[in-house]
Parts: C-alpha cells; sequence; structure tokens
C-alpha cells in the first residue's frame, strides 16, 4: 500500500514536469500554442504610419532642395565661366582691333616714305624718272597679310611686328614699260625677298628698315602672272597698274649663275665704243632719250632698262629697251652677248669641265607691244688657257639683228 503511494506522487512529479518543459524559456524550448497580438497599452498603429510617412516627406524635400542648390550651383559656375570667357574674348577682339589700326597707322606711314624717298632720290639723279611715279606710287596700295597670331617684339617696330610679319607693296608705273615696286616690311629687315614674273624670279633683300625699291621690267608683255615671294615662303599677287607698251621693244637676257653676262647694242651700225653702242657701261635712259632734240634722221633710240652682274641669287637679267617714234628711219640694231666673267682667256670655272665653262641663257624678244618670244641658247664650253678671238667671245650669230621699220 505504501509502494503504491510513493509510484503515484513519481508519475505525478513527471507530468508536472512536462507541462514545465512546454513553458516558453523552458528546457525544450518550443513555441507556445498561442500568442497574444492585442497591442499594449498607449500604443496605435496608425500614428506610426503618419510619423513614417511625415518622415519620407522630409527626406525627399531635403533631397529636392539639395538638387536644386547642386543645380543653381552649376547654372552659377557656366554663367561665371560664359562672362569669363565672353570677357577674354572681347579683350581679344579690342587687342586685334589696335592692331589693325597700328598697322593701318604702319602702312600710311610707310607709303609716305617710300614716296617721299622716291621723290628725293628723283631729285637729286636729276633723270625724272622716279618723279614721275613718286605721286602715284602709293595708289595701289595692297592689305597686309592677315595674322591672327599674338604679337611679339621685334627690334625694328615693337608694337607692329607678329610672327609672320606685315608688309605693304606699292607699284607705279615708269616710262618705257616699267613698273615701280615699292615693299616695307619691318618685321623681316634684312631678309631676302624675291620677284616673280612669269617664268623667271629676281631675288633681292630688304635693308635694314624693311624696305626695298626695285623695278619689274616688263620684257615678256603685261600679260605673266607677277607676285612678291619673302623668306617665309608667304606670297602677295603684284597688281600692276596700267602700262602702255606701244611702241617698245625689248630684247631680254636672262641667264643663272655667279658670272656675268654683258648684252652689247649697236644702234644704226654704231662703232663700238661711240654713240649708239648701248651696255651696261654706257646704258643712256628713258629721261635723256626723251630730252633729246628731234634729229632729221628720226631714228628710235635704246637704253639698258635692267641690268646685273651675276651678283643674284636665281635668276640674272639685262634688257635692252627701244623706243620707237613715229616715222622712224629703218635700220639694223646689231645685237651681242659678251660672257665677260669668262673674258678672252678661259680659266677656272669658266672653261674645261668647269661649272660655268657651258653656260645656258634665255633671249626674250618683245617686239613693239606684241607676244614675247622665248629662245633658249648656250655658250659651248672653251679650253682651258687658250686665248679667245672676239667673235667667240661675244656671241652675235645667235641672237641676231635687231631690225627697225619705219
Amino acid at each position: 500500500m505504501i509502494r503504491t503511494s510513493i509510484f503515484a506522487t513519481f508519475v505525478a512529479g513527471l507530468a508536472v514536469l512536462g507541462v514545465l518543459a512546454r513553458v516558453p524559456g523552458g528546457q525544450g524550448g518550443t513555441q507556445p500554442a498561442f500568442a497574444d497580438d492585442r497591442p499594449l497599452p498607449g500604443f496605435d498603429r496608425s500614428e506610426a504610419a503618419r510619423l513614417k510617412a511625415k518622415e519620407d516627406e522630409r527626406l525627399r524635400a531635403e533631397a529636392v532642395a539639395a538638387a536644386l542648390r547642386k543645380s543653381a550651383d552649376a547654372e552659377r559656375r557656366k554663367a561665371e565661366e560664359n562672362d569669363r570667357l565672353r570677357v577674354a574674348k572681347e579683350a581679344v577682339q579690342r587687342a586685334a582691333e589696335v592692331q589693325r589700326l597700328a598697322e593701318e597707322d604702319a602702312r600710311r606711314l610707310a607709303a609716305a616714305e617710300v614716296q617721299r624717298r622716291l621723290a628725293v632720290e628723283a631729285q637729286q639723279r636729276g633723270d625724272g624718272e622716279r618723279a614721275l611715279v613718286a605721286g602715284t606710287l602709293v595708289a595701289n596700295l595692297q592689305s597686309p597679310r592677315q595674322d591672327t597670331s599674338p604679337m611679339v617684339v621685334g627690334a625694328i617696330s615693337p608694337a607692329r611686328c607678329s610672327p609672320v610679319g606685315s608688309y605693304t607693296i606699292a607699284t607705279g608705273p615708269l616710262p618705257a614699260g616699267r613698273v615701280n615696286v615699292g615693299i616695307v616690311s619691318p618685321c623681316r629687315a634684312g631678309q631676302a625677298v624675291s620677284l616673280r614674273y612669269g617664268g623667271y624670279a629676281f631675288t633681292h633683300a630688304l635693308d635694314r628698315n624693311g624696305r626695298l625699291d626695285l623695278v619689274l621690267d616688263l620684257f615678256q608683255g603685261t600679260r605673266q602672272p607677277a607676285s612678291i615671294v619673302f623668306a617665309d615662303n608667304s606670297s602677295a599677287p603684284l597688281t600692276l597698274p596700267a602700262v602702255s607698251l606701244a611702241g617698245i621693244t625689248k630684247i631680254a637676257l636672262v641667264w643663272k649663275g655667279a658670272v656675268d653676262l654683258d648684252l652689247h647694242a649697236l644702234e644704226y651700225v654704231a662703232a663700238r665704243g661711240g654713240k649708239g653702242h648701248v651696255w651696261a657701261m654706257a646704258p643712256s635712259s628713258a629721261a635723256s632719250i626723251q630730252a633729246e632734240p628731234a634729229s632729221a634722221e628720226k631714228r628710235g633710240r635704246g637704253f639698258l632698262s635692267s641690268s646685273t652682274a651675276g651678283d643674284h641669287q636665281g635668276d640674272n637679267v639685262e634688257v635692252y629697251t627701244f623706243m620707237h617714234v613715229a616715222g622712224q628711219s629703218p635700220g639694223t640694231i646689231r645685237l651681242e652677248v659678251d660672257y665677260k666673267t669668262r673674258g678672252d682667256r678661259p680659266s677656272g670655272a669658266t672653261c674645261g669641265q668647269g661649272q660655268y665653262a657651258q653656260l645656258d641663257f634665255a633671249v626674250v624678244r618683245l617686239l613693239d607691244g606684241g607676244e614675247a618670244k622665248n629662245e633658249r641658247l648656250q655658250f659651248s664650253a672653251a679650253p682651258c688657257g687658250v686665248v679667245l678671238d672676239r667673235a667667240q667671245r661675244h656671241s652675235s650669230y645667235a641672237i641676231g639683228d635687231l631690225r627697225i621699220r619705219n
């Protein structure tokens, strides 16, 4: 009886332990069979949702405001950059305008100086030719080369020099089918400059002030293109003034090389060394011919209108210009070419296999305003040390005589 009571008590204890094992947090860890979802006292779900929505709205408003501030900052910076660029552009335009005005002033001053200098030279020489052009030389001023590069300081004209350099070119007519060309380019002082005419190029040099005064002899007529080419290979077409070649005949001798050729014209079978023998040592001039009193013979006269001594780079040229007169007497002008450097006794580079032993040259004939005719000729090589007679030294048979008709 006592044993039965103890066993019953043991079983009841086990049952109690089983219940405790199912309580949350107990050793069994099983979930309770039910949960109380009722809100705690004082908690409102709708209020929490409202607060959350308000917070989200605040965050969105702050994001929009930040984006607007960022956009406004970007617009402000863009406007400031545009203002900076506009101010810089206006400054460049003002500087360019100042430079343009300075260059225009420089061209006017340079043209006036060329005009003054030519007039002074004409008065000093007394030949009257340059005086004819002094008043009209600036009529055909050509615009300077446009250059937007920044100005640089130069030794000649600090306010007007640019990396390329501006220039002024003026032309004016001269008697007997010639054109005076005045060039002013201070930034190119001392540099070479070429006058290109047809297929020939005649090289000169600007003086220390960047000036050059030269004569273009129109021995190929007025239809050939002409231009000025500077040492930096920039060029400017040359606008020729109206020049009449009526009553003008030209015989031109053109060659290359550091040797001297002399063109001789013996007018109306003139004696060598006498009146009517025109060459480098007795060139005559257009003014002296025009100043001669009319003679009963009614003979035209000529002069050496261009002459070089083989000291130019590019082409050398000598031009004999004959000025016809109305009702002139017919006659013959004997033309000869003297290889002056070779002389009577060839030596060095002018003989044997030397560089200039065999020399090519051209003869261009422009007869009384007609079309120019170009002929290529040559001096044959001569043995070194052999004495040449006048016929061998003077090439006359190849050129031929100039026939004057009434």
